[in-house]
């Protein structure tokens, strides 16, 4: 577990995408409920899963770096990672494709760098999507963006330790 202290703005991040990353889970067991039901109001919320699963990624990346990033790029934000500390960037990347492996058997490194791609620019895309000119023309596979998300966020809790940190009786 590392030192917070170090570096407080990427340790903010990550306690900020925590938040985003809770909102994911929170939705995606409603969202669930809606496949099941045919629910259109529950199914559409695949789009603010999407919308706070990229935020989320965007800031555990952030915090992941040792230098601050002022890119929202997903795909750029993980090569930086690259850059930086190579081990970590391909333990995240085994993890990532081990985690859609449990779901597609033919899962795999070209299959990652697809779907990174296709959600370099979900936040900002969706984000203004009710805008004529910023319709987005992919199809994001929300599946690759959630365990991507919770691989981030379990790398995260390996350097700072798990958040948030309650204690007392009652908890």
């Amino acid at each position: 577990m590392g030192d917070s202290s170090n570096n407080s703005g990427a340790f903010q991040a990550y306690d900020t995408g925590l938040a985003f990353a809770h909102a994911v889970e929170v939705l995606l067991c409603q969202y669930d409920k809606g496949i099941h039901m045919l629910n259109y109001k529950d199914v559409m919320l695949s789009i603010p899963i999407i919308v706070n699963g990229a935020f989320a990624c965007e800031l555990f990346l952030k915090s992941l770096l040792t230098e601050p990033s002022r890119i929202h790029l997903l795909k750029e934000l993980f090569l930086g990672l690259g850059k930086q500390d190579n081990c970590l960037y391909d333990k995240v990347m085994q993890q990532s494709i081990f985690e859609m492996k449990k779901i597609d058997d033919g899962y795999n490194e070209d299959i990652f760098w697809n779907d990174l791609e296709h959600i370099n620019k979900a936040f900002e895309e969706l984000r203004y999507m009710h805008e004529p000119k910023n319709i987005p023309e992919q199809r994001y596979n929300l599946d690759f963006l959630c365990r991507f998300c919770f691989v981030l966020r379990k790398n995260c809790e390996d350097k700072y330790g798990p958040r948030p940190l309650i204690t007392g009786p009652n908890r």
